[in-house]
């Protein structure tokens, strides 16, 4: 009776004391695997020279999916709530009547009511093993052993690997490169989500070198020369290593969800691709390549902010933005001291990791965020008198406080007005419009906000978000000194 049981011994709650959101595990699960294959073809060139011609390829089948919202919202019902003026995220008292665990009616957000499962914000489906993988790459490789102590290796390999959902999972905290859900994630179907994987390199060359140095006891040089003078020219050797790679693919987003999914499941939708623009940004300066004045390298005009409701047509990831090549040396000189007439020996060395101090880039991944187009949705509300001063200000254009500046700010809201519909809502697509060249290096008060592409380039320009910067990875050069007994 204390704890208020029932007379069959059960206890029943009224409902589920869910928060809006919630999982559900998959009924596709499967245990990742593998496979990979490869044919080659080795020719012995000469007594010194090897050429080596691959094909590899490798599989990856049942991989995981991100987390996949599979209760997505009605675009038809948002554009309905937002032609009337209706908050998407307001809620309402549970249609169904439910009840949290203390009684009282749940309340459901306007955004869910259409939705599969309603008064779910997002109903995550995890473990989904329905992702794959696939590699392709093919390869040269020369080795030569010239005489006198050179050896030499070359190797080229050429490949592209294309998946679903490279570097994802449910636990974000287990990935090399950051979570990568995609808009999948939010309901969207996969066709988009098949793309170059977020780790591709089209190109690699790495290139080697040994060459024990042709003087003192037993070399070409110095031979019989006097002894001390053998000890310290002899037995030198110096090494090196050059690795020149194309860069990652780049990957952009939006920052909100563009009423598609939970709020809080961020920097996932994508924005429009726009034909004809050139993807690398003309205006990139490799002399200003990193920072917050430089311009980035992708192009921000390739792209443009979806309607409200819809899910960008770029692909989850960019083959054709892909980040500057890079490339590094090092380099190692050893000194090696006899011990005697055995096999002993005393080595001296001097390693120089990139020792050119190349900067090495990449448009992704960044451990500090920049994959964000837009930050957020541009407001569509009216400027307000602060804008205005600030716009007119920086036009030399008269303040609001003039006949004249009111007369202006009159202007532009009246021009708004023209797109509104009754409930005051500007249309969902009203600012899917391509951006100007060097939008990037434009300042938002620059655009006249008395006329209607004006003040959708003055919205547009103040989401502008930092995607497609580059960021410096990897060690600047590093120099290290040791010394070695080999016994």
């Amino acid at each position: 009776q204390f704890l208020n049981i029932q007379g069959d011994g059960l206890s029943y709650l009224n409902s589920v004391n869910y928060q809006g959101t919630a999982f559900a595990i998959s009924p596709n699960v499967h245990t990742p695997y593998s496979q990979s294959w490869n044919f080659t073809l080795s020719s012995q060139i000469n007594r010194s020279t090897t050429l080596e011609f691959a094909y590899v390829g490798n599989k990856g089948t049942h991989l995981f999916m991100p987390r996949q919202n599979i209760n997505p919202k009605d675009v038809d019902y948002l554009n309905y709530l937002d032609s009337n003026n209706i908050s998407t995220t307001a809620t309402v008292p549970d249609p169904l009547g439910r009840k949290n665990t203390n009684g009282q009616v749940l309340t459901v957000a306007n955004s869910t009511l259409a939705s599969p499962y309603l008064g779910f914000t997002s109903l995550n489906m995890l473990y989904d093993a329905s992702a794959n993988s696939i590699r392709h790459a093919t390869y040269v490789s020369l080795v030569h052993r010239a005489s006198r102590g050179l050896t030499f290796t070359s190797n080229l390999t050429m490949g592209k690997s294309i998946d679903d959902a490279s570097d994802s999972g449910v636990d974000k905290f287990v990935l090399s490169t950051g979570r990568t859900d995609g808009q999948s994630g939010l309901g969207a179907t996969r066709r988009n989500e098949r793309s170059v994987s977020t780790f591709d390199q089209k190109w690699i060359w790495n290139t080697t070198f040994i060459y024990d140095l042709p003087f003192g006891r037993g070399r070409q040089f110095l031979n019989h020369a006097w002894k001390p003078l053998q000890t310290i020219a002899g037995d030198w050797t110096v090494s090196g290593v050059s690795r020149r790679q194309s860069g990652y693919p780049a990957v952009i987003t939006m920052s909100d969800s563009n009423q598609l999914g939970d709020p809080a499941q961020t920097h996932t939708t994508r924005p429009n691709i726009v034909t004809g623009v050139p993807t690398v940004n003309p205006y990139y300066d490799r002399n200003c390549p990193v920072g917050g004045n430089c311009q980035p390298y992708v192009n921000p005009s390739l792209f443009e902010r979806p309607p409200l409701g819809q899910y960008g047509n770029a692909p989850r990831t960019l083959d054709g933005a892909r980040g500057p090549w890079q490339q590094l040396f090092d380099a190692s000189l050893q000194k090696n001291f006899r011990l005697g007439e055995s096999r002993r020996r005393l080595q001296f060395r001097v390693d120089a990791l990139n020792a050119f101090n190349h900067p090495v880039f990449k448009v992704f991944p960044n451990a500090s965020g920049g994959t964000d187009m837009f930050n957020n949705a541009p407001t569509a509300a009216n400027p307000s008198t602060a804008e205005y001063n600030v716009w007119a200000q920086y036009n030399n254009k008269p303040l609001q406080s003039t006949p004249e500046g009111a007369a202006l700010l009159t202007q532009v809201t009246t021009n708004l007005g023209k797109f509104r519909n009754a409930s005051g809502v500007l249309p969902t697509d009203f600012f899917t419009v391509p951006l100007p060249a060097n939008f990037w290096g434009a300042n938002a008060n620059q655009f006249d906000i008395t006329t209607t592409q004006g003040y959708k380039y003055y919205r547009l320009r103040q989401q502008l978000g930092t995607a497609g910067q580059v960021h410096q990875f990897g060690q600047a050069r590093y120099i290290q000194l040791g010394l070695k007994i080999f016994f």
